[in-house]
């Protein structure tokens, strides 16, 4: 049985094709987006405006990650994306989910260290977040417009 081209890299390789799959070269932009919010509620505590960085960097990467993971036989008919990791096949599909589903635990438990102790309203707007951004990669391919 032949190993999974991940295997095969080293891991310079290896960690460009992950920062490939999540869109590290815009990561940045989503990232600063809730410490913008925070910020612009008066928030100036340098640990939790750090944290809000890393959580941005986690929805970021549940998001394009799980976009490539769900679209990955439609993307594979696309010369344009040949270059992709899960395309070219260098990160499997079942690395990718579990680099979304890293993303997802780094959103959600930088997002409940935040709020403690008022947990269950902020972790629901987070779950519902990260709902809302999967039902649009289900969906997006599928229906007009939705780009």
């Amino acid at each position: 049985m032949p190993k999974p081209q991940s295997l095969n890299m080293g891991l310079g390789s290896t960690i460009k094709e992950y920062g490939k799959l999540a869109r590290s070269f815009n990561m940045a932009l989503t990232g600063m987006a809730p410490v913008f919010g925070a910020l612009s509620m008066g928030e100036r505590d340098p640990f939790r405006l750090v944290a809000l960085f890393i959580l941005g960097c986690g929805a970021h990467i549940f998001g394009f990650v799980l976009n490539d993971y769900i679209d990955a036989r439609i993307d594979k008919h696309s010369d344009e994306l040949s270059e992709r990791p899960l395309v070219s096949g260098t990160i499997t599909p079942n690395a990718a989910l579990g680099f979304a589903i890293f993303g997802l635990a780094i959103m959600l438990s930088l997002g409940t260290l935040l709020v403690l102790p008022g947990l269950y309203p902020s972790i629901l707007i987070l779950l519902a977040a990260a709902g809302s951004s999967t039902l649009y990669n289900l969906i997006s391919k599928k229906a007009p417009g939705m780009d």
